[in-house]
């Protein structure tokens, strides 16, 4: 992928998708220092209204790779933003304040990261729900968290609430 990457670098050098696969694929192989410089051209190349959540999150990534923690965690955070159904990437920053020993952030970070899988499945749930009443004619709920973490029904009621499908 990278000779790919050079090759096509040279036929159009202000495409940055070549640049962007190079940056990538130096940092799956662990080749830090090179990752940066690529990642760093990337962001050069493309105006803020042009990058993609990508972008910043290998960006983030190679920053704390190369012990630039701070502004990793900050492009991280910005790639987050960009889409909040990416919550891995709370977990990402949550083990770089471990990583530093600052665990208030890194449990809030996890928090952040329990709510929004929470939020992601109770919007699941809301278009699956069938909508059935007991007798009495009332809506049953069950306790979505518990459900989540567990992967069971822990209700001592009838619940019309299903789990999403597993893959």
């Amino acid at each position: 992928a990278i000779t790919q990457s050079e090759i096509a670098k040279s036929c159009d050098p202000r495409n940055p998708q070549p640049v962007r696969i190079a940056a990538i694929s130096y940092y799956e192989l662990k080749q830090y220092d090179k990752a940066l410089v690529q990642a760093q051209q990337v962001l050069d190349m493309l105006p803020a209204s042009r990058r993609i959540q990508k972008d910043y999150e290998y960006y983030g990534k190679i920053l704390i790779a190369n012990n630039q923690d701070s502004l990793g965690v900050e492009q991280l955070r910005i790639a987050y933003s960009m889409d909040p159904s990416r919550t891995d990437l709370l977990t990402e920053i949550a083990n770089n304040y471990l990583k530093n020993k600052k665990y208030p952030e890194a449990l809030k970070q996890l928090e952040m990261r329990l709510a929004g899988i929470i939020f992601h499945v109770n919007e699941a749930d809301a278009v699956i729900n069938t909508g059935k009443r007991n007798k009495n004619r009332k809506r049953i709920e069950c306790p979505a968290p518990l459900r989540f973490i567990t992967g069971k029904h822990n209700c001592h009621r009838p619940c019309n609430r299903r789990m999403p499908r597993r893959k």
